[in-house]
């Protein structure tokens, strides 16, 4: 029996996603990817420092919490009752960093339950912002933007949770880039190179707005040079003599985005 533990615990411990052995809904075998997000060297140390895991979950709205579990009902129970898409949780590592994971739950075999946690923190903000064809400008190909002030909650509530800022970068077009063809080269050059969870947002017929997310105030400037690179070397390569005004918004202490909007456009 013994020689049969370490087996399924060499097998689990090969996996790089999270992996649960439930029995009775106490944890049986916790793989290393697990123990080491906690920071924790056993399982052992698992039962004693973590306890119940459910309370480990972040109480956070946007996400499957302890206060959404009926008093009858087990954590993994409610969570595999939910869609698919609404089956994610967020839990906070050993260096205090929250991450999103999606949860998948395995029954039927017999009195185990294995749950496997896919980590989805890169993706949380892609999937607020990435909808469908309907969110874009046509003339341009940028986000319109009814879309941005439609997810714009969306997007500072996933600043906070991930514990970064908002800033914002205006372009104003001059005058010599006044075809659809032209903008949507020149806005078609800007997505190539920028990250893929970053919004290019055209406000009006001139102006654009690229919102993004940073770990530090300089990191604003650096987009901003970086524009300002990209843009004159496409002057040189394509011999156009077309310019642009760019403008960066840093965000003052607890200034929501619509105040950092206002200020952008004034």
């Amino acid at each position: 029996m013994e020689s049969c533990k370490m087996l399924l615990q060499s097998l689990l411990d090969t996996h790089d996603q999270m992996v649960l052995v439930l029995e009775e809904e106490m944890v049986a075998f916790a793989n290393s990817t697990f123990l080491h997000f906690f920071g924790l060297a056993s399982l052992l140390e698992f039962k004693r420092e973590v306890g119940m895991l459910e309370h480990r979950f972040v109480p956070h709205d946007s996400y499957f919490h302890a206060g959404k579990i009926e008093s009858d009902e087990r954590w993994y129970e409610a969570l595999a009752a939910l869609p698919e898409q609404e089956r994610i949780v967020s839990m906070i590592n050993t260096q205090i960093v929250p991450h999103a994971f999606e949860v998948k739950v395995m029954t039927g075999i017999g009195r185990y339950v294995v749950v496997t946690f896919r980590d989805v923190t890169k993706e949380l903000i892609k999937r607020i912002l990435i909808q469908n064809d309907a969110n874009t400008d046509k003339a341009s190909g940028a986000y319109s933007r009814d879309y941005f002030m439609h997810t714009s909650a969306s997007l500072q509530d996933a600043a906070n949770f991930n514990k970064k800022h908002i800033h914002l970068t205006t372009i104003v077009l001059d005058s010599t880039l006044n075809d659809e063809a032209s903008i949507r080269s020149f806005v078609a050059l800007i997505k190539q190179n920028i990250r893929v969870d970053d919004m290019l947002v055209r406000w009006n017929e001139r102006t654009f707005v690229l919102a993004y997310l940073v770990d530090a105030d300089s990191f604003g400037d650096i987009v901003t040079m970086k524009l300002e690179h990209l843009l004159k070397s496409h002057q040189v390569q394509t011999c156009l003599q077309h310019s642009c005004a760019l403008n960066t918004i840093v965000p003052k202490a607890s200034e929501p985005l619509s105040a950092m909007i206002k200020r952008a456009l004034s």
